[in-house]
C-alpha cells in the first residue's frame, strides 16, 4: 500500500495505491465514495466495505486506486449541483494520474451514489480508450446520457429497500418509486457504444449502499458479487482489446434486471 499526496484542482489530496504483490497488474479499480465520504479512510461501512473488497482484487491481480474527493465532509453551504461538479473536477483529474501511479493501462470505475453520478459525468464528456468497465451503486439517471468511452462492462446495482422519493412542492413529497422502476428509468436513459454490454442487479433486502438491515459491516456474497462483475468487465475488456474491434454507433438496451438473493 503506498499513500501519496498530490494535488487535484489546486488542493492538496491524499491518494492510495495497492498493488497485488504476486504478479504485476494491468487493470486498477478506481473506487469513488458516495457523499456520506469525503476522505477515503473516514470511518463507517462505507469505508469498510471498500477496504475488504481491495483485499480481494489484490488477490484477484488487479490494483485499487482510492483517493480523498472532497477537502471536507461539511459542506452544508453547496448545493447538490456544486457538490457533483467540484467532485467530477477532482475525479477527471485522478483519472488521468492513474496509469502512472498504478502502473497500468486499463481502468474499472466503481461508484457509489453521489460518485457513481460523477462517474457518469466523466464517461459522457471524455473518450477514455483504457477504461474496461464501470459498476455503479445507487446510480439514478433522470435525462438520457451517452458514455463516449468503448467501456466493456457497465453494471448498475441497487438495494431492493432504496425507495427514492421526489418532492413535487414546498413541504409535499411524491410516492415512493421502487428500484425496479427508476433502475428501468436509468437503463433507458443509458445510451452505450455497440460493443459495450449493461446490467442491472437488485439486491434483495439490502439498502442504498448494498447494506443489509442493521448492518454496520459488509455481507461476504455483497464482495462476491462485486468481485465477480468487476473481474468480469476486466476479463470481457481483455478480450475486446485483443479482436480489435471498433465502435460507431451509439444503442440503448432492454430493461431485464438480474434480482440476487443474497442472504443479507
Amino acid at each position: 500500500m503506498l499513500v501519496k499526496h498530490d494535488q487535484l484542482c489546486g488542493q492538496r489530496a491524499r491518494v492510495r495505491v495497492d498493488r497485488p504483490l504476486a504478479r504485476a497488474a494491468t487493470t486498477a479499480v478506481l473506487i469513488v465514495q458516495s457523499g456520506r465520504m469525503a476522505h477515503f479512510d473516514q470511518p463507517g461501512y462505507e469505508a469498510e466495505l471498500y477496504e475488504r473488497l481491495t483485499g480481494r482484487l489484490l488477490s484477484e491481480g488487479l490494483a485499487v486506486v482510492r483517493f480523498d474527493i472532497e477537502r471536507s465532509v461539511s459542506m452544508v453551504r453547496h448545493s447538490n449541483a456544486d457538490k457533483r461538479a467540484a467532485r467530477t473536477r477532482r475525479l477527471r483529474e485522478m483519472v488521468s494520474k492513474v496509469p502512472a501511479l498504478a502502473g497500468t493501462t486499463r481502468l474499472i470505475f466503481l461508484g457509489a451514489s453521489l460518485g457513481a453520478l460523477s462517474v457518469m459525468d466523466v464517461l459522457a464528456r471524455e473518450h477514455l480508450p483504457g477504461v474496461a468497465g464501470a459498476l455503479l451503486i445507487g446510480c439514478v439517471l433522470e435525462e438520457p446520457q451517452v458514455v463516449m468511452s468503448p467501456l466493456a462492462r457497465l453494471e448498475l446495482l441497487y438495494g431492493e429497500r432504496d425507495c427514492i422519493v421526489y418532492v413535487e412542492a414546498v413541504g409535499a413529497f411524491g410516492q415512493p418509486i421502487a428500484p425496479t422502476q427508476y433502475a428501468q428509468l436509468t437503463l433507458n436513459n443509458l445510451v452505450l457504444l455497440p460493443s459495450s454490454e449493461a446490467g442491472v442487479h437488485i439486491l434483495a433486502g439490502a439498502g442504498h449502499l448494498l447494506e443489509g438491515v442493521g448492518a454496520r459491516s459488509p455481507n461476504e456474497h455483497v464482495l462476491d458479487l462485486l468481485v465477480a462483475l468487476i473481474c468480469r468487465a476486466a476479463d470481457v475488456s481483455a478480450r475486446s482489446l485483443a479482436s480489435g474491434g471498433t465502435d460507431d454507433v451509439c444503442r440503448r438496451f432492454a430493461f431485464r434486471p438480474d434480482r440476487q438473493e443474497l442472504p443479507l
